[in-house]
């Protein structure tokens, strides 16, 4: 898919208003080089608070550009650039928080989720977290962050393996970790207890 802002459908789902997919497929999404602008609010009912959402079963590249929001839509704020539940690459992708109620530039709450190429994050909010929403019946997301990537922003995870992998969970990154990896804890964490059997 070539974006086309003037294009609300195509035939690998329904884009509506804000920018919100619904659909089960993979697809790119090129942003040639432009900046896209969020100037209409998506999310769930009560929360329509989100400047792109993807929901879960899909497999989404965005590439090749900008986006940011504007500071007020329609009487509400984008508090979060992109809310992510699939599998997400973000190569070469500027998210820029331009505004003073922007808190996640990019919010996981599942997924695998790839920033990679010259990707750059720029908040003074948190530039994403990785969030166990497992109660909701979502698979534990992952963040895998390219050296190349440049983060300015808070991080929001639970646990960091050496190969530059973000967990949601402690017992997720120890489960994963490679032989002879380091997993390092992030944060102050409650979690369930487990058995290390590697």
């Amino acid at each position: 898919i070539t974006f086309d802002a003037n294009t609300n459908t195509h035939n690998s789902g329904t884009w509506y208003d804000g920018l919100y997919y619904v659909g089960d497929k993979s697809f790119t999404i090129d942003l040639g080089g432009y900046t896209y602008t969020f100037n209409k609010t998506v999310g769930s009912t009560g929360t329509t608070t989100l400047g792109l959402q993807i929901l879960k079963d899909n497999a989404v590249i965005i590439k090749n550009g900008t986006l940011t929001s504007t500071a007020v839509v329609e009487g509400k704020e984008v508090k979060v650039l992109i809310q992510n539940y699939a599998d997400l690459t973000l190569d070469g992708v500027n998210l820029i928080d331009s505004t003073d109620y922007i808190q996640y530039a990019l919010s996981n709450n599942s997924g695998a989720v790839a920033l990679t190429g010259a990707t750059t994050i720029e908040t003074d909010a948190v530039a994403f977290d990785v969030y166990d929403y497992s109660s909701a019946g979502y698979a534990l997301p992952k963040v895998a962050v390219a050296n190349s990537v440049e983060i300015n922003g808070e991080i929001e995870a639970v646990a960091k393996s050496n190969d530059g992998v973000y967990y949601a969970t402690l017992a997720q990154a120890v489960a994963e970790a490679d032989d002879n990896a380091t997993v390092e804890l992030l944060a102050k964490a409650t979690g369930a207890g487990g058995v290390i059997d590697k």
